[in-house]
């Protein structure tokens, strides 16, 4: 799924929430050993900010439900690429 980020302005607030939700998240995948050291993990964790931003303009306010939605689209996409099944079992546990 592609992300279109509208134009809209976060305040420090919102970019407290984004940044706590993105630290999360990269620590599951920092922790992920099939992704550990992969070349496109950084490329990964740049569109995962894209995701973030997006999301938030929908309304997603709290750090855990940005994570959680941010998360579950990280996830289908690598279900679809096959590139990391430990790290939905991770997500599943959670």
């Amino acid at each position: 799924m592609q992300f279109k980020v509208p134009k809209h302005s976060f305040d420090s607030a919102d970019l407290d929430v984004i940044e706590r939700a993105y630290e999360s998240i990269c620590k599951v995948l920092d922790a992920d050993s099939g992704l550990r050291g992969k070349p496109g993990l950084d490329d990964l964790k740049a569109k995962l900010k894209t995701a973030l931003f997006a999301l938030a303009c929908v309304d997603f306010k709290d750090a855990e439900t940005l994570r959680d939605r941010a998360l579950a689209n990280l996830l289908s996409r690598l279900a679809a690429s096959r590139t990391s099944p430990s790290l939905a079992h991770k997500a599943a546990i959670k």
